[in-house]
């Protein structure tokens, strides 16, 4: 799925030749794998290699899991936008920096912690 020179350790890096299909797969490979417990997508938005339908394709994979995702789309201009308001209409939270999604992903991961003390006691 990923060319040779793409980094396939934490954090998995695409790289900047990274299309549609590439963002889908590697989003059904790291659902599927049980070590990984949540995903912070940086989406890229470079057509003609990304299309406008991706946030959509990714909200596609990830419905039939339980695992959190939070999007980033970099910077104001209006297809970073556009690509933010696409993942939070499919409930995919989305932010304009990885340091925002970053502290997003933390605290889903602070209030699991949180959830599973209280249920222990329960």
């Amino acid at each position: 799925i990923l060319p040779p020179f793409a980094v396939y350790k934490n954090p998995i890096d695409l790289t900047g030749s990274a299309d549609t299909r590439m963002y889908v797969e590697s989003m059904k490979i790291l659902m599927e794998d049980e070590n990984v417990h949540g995903v912070v997508l940086i989406a890229l938005h470079h057509p003609p290699l990304i299309s406008f339908d991706l946030p959509e394709k990714i909200a596609e994979v990830i419905r039939n899991y339980d695992k959190p995702v939070v999007a980033c789309d970099v910077g104001e201009a209006e297809m970073s936008k556009a690509f933010r308001k696409k993942f939070d209409s499919h409930n995919i939270p989305a932010y304009p920096s990885p340091e925002r999604a970053s502290r997003a992903m933390y605290a889903l991961v602070k209030y699991g912690e949180y959830r599973c003390k209280v249920l222990e006691y329960e």
